[in-house]
């Protein structure tokens, strides 16, 4: 019923974009059977932490899609990796690379995530 309707709308580089919902639902449920793909389980934690983007909306819903509970770690609490390592996080997914690097930093000082 909705489905060719437009869900979001974002400005890129002084372009408007928009997805429909029947594209925010194919790109959710991709990302959430990605994640099962991995091994991840129903109630464990996926942390997000990337910019405001359609993408982080896309990860959010196919995290919840599939059961698992998002981590939402503050760019302040991120940097000590306190966060990630009280969230209990198994998996992350960051946009930039400089992201990255920080993340993996805290994965250091939390055994078993990936």
């Amino acid at each position: 019923m909705w489905g060719a309707e437009p869900a979001l709308r974002w400005k890129a580089r002084g372009i408007w974009h928009s997805a429909t919902w029947a594209e925010y639902l194919s790109a959710a449920r991709a990302l959430g059977l990605a994640l099962a793909d991995l091994g991840v389980a129903r109630g464990e934690v996926v942390t997000l932490l990337a910019e405001n983007r359609p993408e982080w909306l896309y990860a959010d819903m196919g995290a919840q899609g599939m059961g698992k509970l998002g981590c939402y770690a503050h760019w302040g609490r991120f940097r000590s990796g306190r966060a990630l390592r009280q969230a209990g996080m198994r998996v992350a997914r960051y946009a930039r690379e400089g992201v990255t690097c920080r993340a993996k930093q805290a994965r250091d000082n939390r055994a078993g995530a990936e």
